[in-house]
């Protein structure tokens, strides 16, 4: 049963982090036009992590 609550919360743990990635990528498609640094290279890696769900999942939590 133990395991069972474990998986459970590292799956919501998941989906959150992978659900703040993409919020994350919303927010940086809003560009000012001061602003011309839109695409970075850890903009890219927050796309990439979209489909890739371990690194999507841990950049979800970092800021940046």
């Amino acid at each position: 049963m133990l395991f069972i609550v474990i998986m459970i919360a590292i799956w919501i743990v998941a989906l959150v982090g992978w659900i703040l990635n993409i919020v994350k990528i919303v927010k940086g498609l809003k560009v000012k036009k001061e602003n011309t640094k839109a695409v970075t290279p850890f903009f890219i890696d927050r796309c990439v992590g979209v489909i890739a769900a371990p690194l999507g999942e841990i950049l979800g939590y970092m800021n940046g």
